[in-house]
């Protein structure tokens, strides 16, 4: 439809042979000379030969006319008008017009089949927000084809999960949406356990205790203190130990109730209680004891409550594997992690420390005390942590024993990198695992226990630093391999 310019009537002249009406549109200013008013109509001062007497009803008549006219006049010329020609769409807005209607067209499979085309393209596509936000609307899994910027963009995760519950597998767990009440509990909705990413502030929130622990099954009453929730819940699911605040992360009652449920639940725990001995033996974390054959593991971090599960589970799992359970596995996880220089990153390779008293800025009296036993000079309790590694690394070697490196889905990290510089300094055998999974168990052990086997009756000849792998299937997926060869 066209529009009507609006008018005002501007003035009412009267002359010798008629009256004319002028007007003027509206938000239009006239000049003081009467510039920019337009004659509206006229009505003439003799008709049919009589003078014409102009009544205001005339007046009105004639200017209802008038407009009349004016409009059909501007409807004509809309009519008339050609169309203003549309814009060319670009390639890539052409491309991005396609995809939404193809994500219309696709049902929960087939938009993530689809969705996956895109991983090896120079595109745009994933990391554009509304095809993404589509995308997830349809499958929650679709978040780890998209862009890394999205799993933690609140609007993006909230609609992923709502979709597939799952998907917070995927969710950044640091981002600062965890400090948000409202996005926590709508998580909390899908998944009580998530409490354990959310601030102190939230996990401190005895509301959100509740909610969290009777999404998860717990027998616990609103009316109930926070630390009775707590112990309640942790007896029934020792991870349950994630949702406590800080200050219960720092009681030994509530530690030790978790970790005789979870061994992996002491990760949780504050320091220095993450490392308290009596835990460590408890949740079963602490050096394997059973043989004589010495070998040494190269974890990611599993004591904070930020580290993946991973380290733990596997560490649990070789002490029930039945052959390798017998070697008296070092874990530097629940050692000593003083640094050396305060001025780098704990595990920055930056810090020219190798783990000898000569790298190492630590005294001589600092890395060791003397046994009260054996009567030798051993690591102790506030060495390098560097120089605590490797010593236990040169005793492994002595002893034809071994390392395994535990890699997991993201990669090694920096400590285990100059882990293993160490190792090749020291000359020490490698077992470098790496999986496709995200959780461990004793049956994923049996090639490494098959290559170790290997080594051991081929007479410890062969010192090449050894891949193994312990993931899903008999090979690892080509793109796992290109992902490790990029890394």
């Amino acid at each position: 439809m066209g529009t009507c310019r609006s008018v005002d009537v501007r003035s009412i002249d009267l002359s010798s042979d008629g009256l004319d009406v002028f007007c003027v549109e509206r938000n239009r200013r006239p000049d003081r000379s009467g510039h920019g008013a337009q004659p509206l109509t006229h009505i003439p001062a003799i008709h049919n030969g009589q003078r014409n007497e102009v009544s205001d009803e005339q007046l009105q008549q004639a200017l209802a006319r008038a407009c009349t006219q004016q409009l059909q006049e501007a409807l004509a010329a809309r009519e008339q008008r050609q169309p203003e020609p549309q814009q060319a769409l670009t390639p890539q807005m052409q491309l991005r017009k396609q995809c939404l209607e193809t994500i219309t067209q696709k049902d929960y499979a087939g938009v993530l089949t689809w969705f996956r085309q895109f991983r090896h393209q120079d595109l745009d596509i994933r990391a554009d927000r509304e095809i993404v936000l589509e995308v997830v609307r349809k499958n929650g899994w679709a978040l780890g084809e998209a862009h890394l910027d999205f799993r933690d963009d609140k609007e993006v995760v909230s609609a992923a999960v709502e979709t597939t519950g799952g998907a917070l597998e995927l969710v950044n767990t640091h981002a600062e949406m965890w400090k948000d009440k409202d996005f926590v509990l709508r998580m909390i909705q899908v998944k009580g356990d998530v409490l354990s990413h959310a601030s102190n502030e939230l996990r401190g929130d005895k509301d959100m205790l509740f909610k969290a622990f009777q999404k998860c099954g717990v027998g616990v009453a609103p009316n109930m203190e926070k630390k009775a929730m707590v112990l309640i819940a942790v007896q029934k699911d020792g991870m349950l130990f994630g949702c406590a605040p800080d200050d219960l992360r720092s009681d030994k009652e509530v530690a030790t109730q978790a970790v005789t449920k979870s061994g992996c639940a002491l990760k949780f725990a504050k320091p220095p209680l993450n490392v308290d001995q009596d835990l460590v033996k408890l949740a079963g974390l602490g050096d394997c004891e059973t043989g004589p054959s010495l070998a040494i593991l190269s974890v990611k971090y599993g004591m904070t409550a930020e580290s993946t599960n991973y380290s733990n589970e596997f560490v649990l799992s070789m002490r029930h594997q039945c052959y390798l359970k017998q070697f008296n596995a070092y874990n530097p996880s629940v050692r000593s992690k003083a640094n050396c220089d305060d001025k780098q990153d704990i595990t920055s390779p930056c810090n020219q420390c190798r783990g000898t008293l000569k790298s190492c800025k630590f005294a001589v009296s600092t890395n060791l005390t003397r046994d009260a036993t054996s009567g030798k000079d051993k690591p102790g309790e506030n060495s390098c942590w560097r120089f605590a590694f490797r010593f236990r690394q040169e005793e492994c070697k002595d002893s034809c024993g071994f390392m395994i490196q535990v890699e997991e889905i993201e990669g090694l990290g920096q400590g285990q990198i100059v882990e293993s510089m160490m190792a090749e300094q020291v000359g020490l055998k490698v077992f470098r695992t790496f999986t496709n999974k995200k959780s461990a168990d004793s049956g994923d052990l049996d090639r490494l226990e098959q290559a170790v086997k290997a080594w051991i009756e081929g007479g410890y000849t062969n010192m090449d630093l050894e891949d193994v792998w312990i993931g899903v299937g008999l090979e690892p997926p080509p793109s796992l391999l290109e992902q490790r060869r990029t890394l």
